[in-house]
């Protein structure tokens, strides 16, 4: 009997030990929680963002007064409370040049239009060639002059008050972009481009 029970207790440590072997085996890597405790798992280790007083932070690229990098500093928070990210930005500016866009394709389609009024009048200019033209037909002409230059005028206006929108924000992307990125607070001074506020 005190044999039987000797044999028992033989076999159930070898099956202990043999389920901590396979545990041991299944369980091949040895990581840490995000508590700094050791835990065993089948799969890699996942990496731990360190909490953000430990995170390694950004230094400024060049040498600023205290003055300057306050003053940085407000117009970066500024931009970033409007645009916290490019594609908030980009948007912004889509949707500002939008009505521009439409004001220019009406300025368009109004030279058109008077493009295709000329046509009868310069047709019928023909029939005077050398000749004085009829009054009517030179109020018409006239007018027609006046409105096409007038016209082309406000489609340059136009066409450059878009572009300066366009260069505008591209100088915003350039000025404060590293911040969407990361950079030091501040940084927005470190090599402004030429197109940025003193």
């Amino acid at each position: 009997m005190a044999n039987g029970l000797s044999s028992l207790r033989s076999a159930l440590v070898l099956a202990g030990l043999t389920v901590g072997a396979a545990q041991a085996h299944a369980a091949s890597y040895t990581c840490k929680d995000e508590k700094g405790g050791t835990i065993f798992q089948q799969t890699p280790c996942k990496a731990i963002t360190p909490p953000a007083s430990q995170a390694p932070k950004a230094k400024l690229t060049c040498q600023l007064t205290d003055d300057q990098v306050t003053r940085a500093r407000r117009r970066e928070d500024q931009f970033l409370a409007l645009y916290p990210d490019e594609a908030v930005h980009r948007q912004k500016e889509e949707k500002d040049a939008k009505p521009m866009a439409h004001r220019i394709n009406d300025a368009k389609a109004r030279l058109n239009d008077l493009a295709e009024q000329r046509k009868p009048l310069d047709k019928e200019r023909e029939f005077y060639v050398g000749k004085p033209m009829p009054s009517a037909l030179k109020s018409k002409v006239d007018a027609n002059d006046a409105q096409s230059a007038a016209m082309a005028e406000i489609l340059r206006g136009r066409e450059q008050a878009l572009a300066d929108l366009q260069a505008r924000y591209q100088c915003e992307r350039a000025t404060f972009g590293m911040m969407w990125k990361g950079a030091a607070p501040g940084s927005s001074a470190c090599n402004r481009p030429a197109c940025a506020q003193p």
